[in-house]
């Protein structure tokens, strides 16, 4: 896959030290390359950038994956309450490189054919966007829930891979009422994006609230 596009997975995350680890080694289970992964810490963490990429790491073990570490000076989304993560993502996507774009929460964990699964898709239709089915799973609890429609609704999509080309169209998920990704992606579809879905599940969300 050395001749694909390249993909950037944005991760937001602030001192939760094994989730991040755990979204890099998810991420570099991919079969998809190439890769790269832009974890950006929202606030200052020291032990970050150390767990991450211990002395001598360039990338994190993983070939055909990039990995950078960004940290913002302080912690935006405990004063921002109009914003989910806000601004780690929107540094994220202002230094990202990849021809697409898809954002990983620390917590939440792609099947390995996961960006490889939207990839396809997006490109077999010529679409702005793909999703797939995804999982909803609670923190102490055995509840999962199966979201996922086709067209897109409220409620029913998260993660979806994006061509940075909707950013460069003006299209940046966050500004006056973009408070959630469907917010963002009902932007995207209002302005004549097209969509893809794949209809299985291939990412488990955790739901914190």
């Amino acid at each position: 896959m050395a001749d694909r596009p390249l993909v950037s997975v944005l991760t937001p995350t602030w001192q939760r030290h094994a989730l991040a680890m755990g979204a890099v080694a998810n991420v570099g289970e991919q079969t998809y390359r190439p890769i790269e992964h832009i974890v950006v810490s929202d606030g200052p963490d020291d032990d970050l950038y150390a767990l991450l990429r211990p002395a001598g790491w360039e990338t994190p073990g993983f070939p055909g994956v990039t990995l950078d570490i960004l940290e913002l000076g302080r912690n935006w989304s405990s004063f921002l309450s109009d914003s989910f993560c806000a601004a780690p993502i929107t540094v994220a996507m202002l230094v990202a490189r990849g021809t697409y774009q898809m954002w990983l929460a620390d917590d939440e964990r792609m099947a390995p054919d996961h960006i490889a699964s939207l990839v396809d898709a997006l490109e077999a239709g010529g679409a702005d966007f793909a999703y797939s089915k995804v999982e909803l799973t609670w923190p102490d609890s055995d509840r999962r829930v199966i979201i996922g429609t086709d067209p897109p609704q409220e409620g029913q999509i998260t993660n979806c891979l994006y061509r940075t080309d909707l950013l460069k169209r003006g299209l940046y998920p966050f500004g006056a009422g973009m408070t959630s990704d469907w917010a963002c992606i009902k932007r995207w579809m209002d302005a004549g994006a097209v969509w893809a879905f794949v209809d299985r599940v291939t990412l488990q969300h955790r739901v914190d609230h």
